[in-house]
Parts: C-alpha cells; structure tokens; sequence
C-alpha cells in the first residue's frame, strides 16, 4: 500500500514537475556546478521530460489516483523492461521473478511541451519490507529527465557527451522498452549521475540502433 510518507513524495514530486524547467533540472543534479555554456547547449536538443521515483503500492491504481487528484493526465500502465532488470541485478533476484510497471502521468497531451511524472510500481509484501524501507531510503531510482527534441549533429550521443565530457556526469547504464509508447518505437534511455548529488535520465523515441 501507499504510506502516508509515499504519497507526500508523490506530491512533492508533482509539485516540482510543474516548477521546474531544464537548467532547474540539471542544477539540481550537478548541485549547482552546471557551466552556462553547457546547459545551453543542452536546452538546444532538449527539453525537462519528468522526474521518476519508484514506489511500493498494492497496485498501479493507487499511484495513478494520486497523480489523477494532481491534476494529472494519467496514461495506463505498461511493464518496465530497464529498471527491473536493475532491481534484479540489485538484490540477486531472477528478472522474471520480478514484476514491475510503469505509470506516468503528464500536466497535458505527452510530447507538446508539458512535463510528466514517472512511478515505477513494484508491490510488496508488507509497507514495512526490507526492500521497500531500504529503496525509500536510498532512492537508487529518483531521477530527473530530460528528453532528446533536436537531435542535431551527433544525434543522443551528442546529449551523451555534453553529460559526461561538460558536466562530468557518469554513465549508471540504460536500455530500450519496446513496450513504453509503441506507436513512436519504444523508448531508449540512459542514465548518469553526478557524485553526491544526483541522476539524471536522457529519454528519446526509437531503439538505440536507429537512433545511433
């Protein structure tokens, strides 16, 4: 079930969600230490996507009635590919032992511009369980995303490059779910982080292998 603690994160989340824009997003990782120059660069191919948590309810309902009362435009569920891998990796679990899905939700229509929060859903058997309270505290999945619009010369790995060779960011791996919004190929990510501060994902339509 959601904890009275989950659902204030999930609003604070969304309340962030609808402040912040792109040079807030990447300060907020970098802890302020983001050169002008390269959150320039950055606004030129992309754009604040949404900010990602991972939460413990009974099921994916509890988390979209949430985000719904925010005000929210609630998309359905769909099974998480990148970060149940990562889960199971995490506590030496077998992937297909684990289920795990995702609700996002926007502040209007995906894609033109509004902003959207990311919950990835993995139930558990008690509020209290070791995994949950150990999730709650470490927060291995919070991030911050920033999606490809202009993709320009160089394509994602351009975006890649500006994280990790002008913000000093650090590559936590990635993936592709064929599964997450179809109709535009799936969805490729990449995550990085920047010591003692925080992560952030890069999201774009397509399989890395189209999108080079």
């Amino acid at each position: 079930m959601l904890t009275r603690f989950d659902r204030d994160h999930l609003h604070r989340l969304a309340e962030k969600v609808r402040a912040y824009d792109l040079r807030q997003a990447v300060e907020e990782v970098t802890g302020g230490r983001a050169a002008p120059g390269v959150v320039e660069a950055l606004a030129s191919r992309c754009a604040f996507d949404h900010a990602g948590t991972l939460l413990f309810p009974d099921h994916p309902g509890e988390v979209a009635e949430v985000l719904d009362r925010c005000g929210f435009e609630v998309l359905a569920p769909v099974p998480s590919v990148v970060v149940r891998k990562r889960l199971a990796r995490r506590y030496g679990w077998a992937e297909d032992a684990v289920e795990v899905s995702i609700v996002t939700a926007w502040t209007g229509p995906p894609g033109d511009g509004h902003r959207g929060v990311e919950v990835f859903v993995l139930s558990r058997p008690a509020p209290d369980d070791t995994v949950a309270a150990i999730e709650r505290r470490e927060r291995n999945e919070d991030h911050l995303a920033l999606r490809v619009t202009h993709p320009g010369e160089g394509g994602p790995a351009a975006v890649r490059a500006l994280l990790t060779e002008g913000l000093s960011l650090v590559p936590d791996g990635g993936g592709h779910n064929p599964l997450d919004r179809p109709g535009t190929g799936g969805r490729s990510v990449w995550y990085f982080t920047a010591p003692g501060a925080g992560r952030l994902e890069v999201t774009c339509a397509g399989h890395p292998a189209e999108i080079g």
